[in-house]
């Protein structure tokens, strides 16, 4: 049996799909072009890492398709962190450091003048035992 015939069975014979973009998308080529075009947060982590990074660590945010001369805020787990405005190719690029605390963090991009959010991400921060220390 194939999915859509499973999801009418167990809605009715109702599929409703919404249009939602993922919300992580984690690009070792920030130049990559956005299907469809809409503004798109992305991140950058430092090279030779996947989807994690260590404490400290440097995180390069890029958003890209908004309108040039948006001021926008970005947000690490909710708190303001940085704000910018767009440039003529309506394109953002800036770094953050990762934070202290280990786990599961996010990051949204939000219009500074409405507080209308564009787009959001999540990377991990993780011990590395390598390095040695506590």
């Amino acid at each position: 049996m194939n999915f859509k015939r499973n999801l009418r069975r167990l809605f009715g014979g109702a599929i409703v799909l919404l249009g939602v973009s993922p919300i992580a998308s984690f690009s070792s080529n920030p130049n990559v072009p956005i299907p469809g075009g809409r503004p798109h947060l992305s991140i950058v982590l430092p090279s030779g890492t996947l989807e994690a990074v260590m404490p400290g660590d440097a995180v390069t945010v890029k958003g890209v398709g908004l309108h040039a001369g948006t001021s926008v805020e970005v947000l690490l787990d909710g708190r303001a962190v940085a704000a910018c405005i767009a440039d003529s190719n309506g394109e953002i690029v800036l770094q953050i450091s990762a934070p202290n605390e280990f786990g599961l963090h996010t990051l949204v991009l939000r219009d500074a003048h409405t507080g209308d959010v564009i787009d959001g991400s999540n990377f991990l921060v993780r011990h590395n035992d390598a390095r040695g220390g506590a």
